[in-house]
């Protein structure tokens, strides 16, 4: 099991840590019954240890849904990705920053061609957030062809990787992480970003 808390190369220890929901025990994610996408709460949480890097990364099996994605309404298989390097980042469509974090996210992206191509990013939708009545979904998957996968109760991905919301993970070209990056005060922790992908692949 992965425990979280912010790696101290980048930010160092933390007493307070910004999200758009309250960490979550049970699988998926946000908590499906508080879908106020707007409300960030502050927990004096301070994770024990951190996301322990080289070590095996949970795999996933979960359908496309962004319309625009090459493999839309297709299961992405994250076994099919032996001897590549990818990037995840959960995020949830209530989350009105978590909108925020992939659209600029993705700026970088399209701007750094090298990093798009060197360590492909797909977004995990945790489980419920697809049912928001305020379209913030179709708001996160506009204008990019970025896979964004559904969690299920089933895959229980954002609780193997006891996720929340902008939490980054790298991995390697033989599935253990590279780096985790707690994105959780945006836009400030954009740096974090930028940092680590300049420094693997230059700016």
């Amino acid at each position: 099991m992965i425990s979280r808390q912010r790696h101290l190369q980048f930010v160092g220890p933390i007493l307070l840590i910004q999200a758009c929901t309250e960490p979550q025990n049970e699988p998926g994610g946000s908590d499906t019954s508080k879908p106020g996408p707007d409300t960030h709460s502050v927990t004096d949480t301070v994770f024990e240890e951190a996301h322990p890097l080289g070590e095996p990364v949970p795999g996933f099996a979960l359908i496309d849904i962004n319309p625009s994605s090459s493999s839309y309404d297709q299961v992405v298989d994250s076994s099919n990705f032996e001897g590549t390097a990818y990037s995840i980042i959960f995020l949830d469509s209530r989350c009105i920053t978590c909108i925020e974090v992939i659209e600029d996210m993705w700026v970088e992206l399209e701007s750094n061609p090298s990093w798009k191509e060197g360590l492909p990013l797909y977004a995990i939708q945790s489980i419920g957030g697809g049912e928001t009545q305020d379209k913030t979904l179709d708001r996160m998957i506009a204008g990019h062809d970025m896979p964004y996968l559904q969690d299920t109760e089933d895959a229980g991905l954002w609780w193997a990787y006891e996720a929340l919301n902008h939490d980054f993970f790298a991995v390697s070209e033989v599935g253990t992480l590279d780096m985790w990056l707690p994105l959780y005060v945006w836009p400030d922790d954009l740096s974090l970003y930028l940092d680590y992908m300049s420094q693997r692949f230059g700016s």
